[in-house]
């Protein structure tokens, strides 16, 4: 998983996502909540992190960039 450059906390249409792996907070107007989700190159929809064909055939129309996790999640 890689780190995107985008800022956390704003929404982005969903052709600047990334498409390497990394983890995305994802949204699609039909949704009852925004999902989390990756995409690699040569995929043909995005993966969701509960069921991972949920979001196979659903728009996702804009994502953004996670937040880091707590500073003393680790401990």
């Amino acid at each position: 998983m890689t780190e995107s450059s985008a800022p956390v906390g704003q929404w982005l249409p969903i052709e600047t996502a990334p498409r390497d792996g990394t983890f995305v907070l994802l949204w699609g107007p039909a949704w009852e909540q925004p999902e989390t989700g990756w995409r690699y190159p040569g995929d043909k929809s995005w993966q969701g992190c509960d069921q991972p064909t949920w979001l196979a055939g659903r728009d996702a129309t804009h994502w953004m960039p996670l937040p880091s996790p707590p500073k003393d999640a680790g401990q």
